[in-house]
């Protein structure tokens, strides 16, 4: 997904905001170890879906340049990220709910899945017409 694609600027635009509403909120209530813990997960979520379109990208262009180097998705450093993660909130349980981490981990996707169904209902109905 290019960065001037309007889905991921909508994406950055849309995360911002949640995390924005959510710090808010850590702010204001006496919840804290939730809304850091959501923070926490939605924030990951976030970086790990903006590094996988980015490692999508740069294979569609070896593809087209056919070029014979390989890259992968990343997804190991994804699990090895999450579990640093993890063990932070393991070390600070008191500062994180681990749950909430958990809960905020899908955030990304499902974000970028609803605005990626939106676009392509979009284009279906304006027959790709901007």
């Amino acid at each position: 997904m290019d960065t001037s694609h309007p889905v991921h600027r909508q994406m950055v635009r849309l995360n911002l905001t949640l995390l924005s509403a959510l710090a808010i909120l850590w702010y204001l209530t006496p919840l804290k170890p939730l809304f850091a813990g959501l923070i926490l997960g939605i924030a990951a979520s976030f970086y790990f879906t903006l590094t996988l379109s980015r490692r999508l990208r740069m294979m569609r262009e070896l593809v087209e340049h056919r070029s014979k180097r390989r890259i992968g998705s990343g997804f190991a450093f994804r699990l090895l990220m999450t579990g640093v993660l993890v063990l932070v909130i393991a070390r600070f349980p008191h500062h994180f709910n681990i749950l909430a981490f958990l809960l905020g981990l899908p955030v990304g996707t499902v974000i970028l899945a609803g605005l990626m169904w939106r676009d392509d209902s979009k284009n279906k109905i304006s027959g790709g017409k901007e």
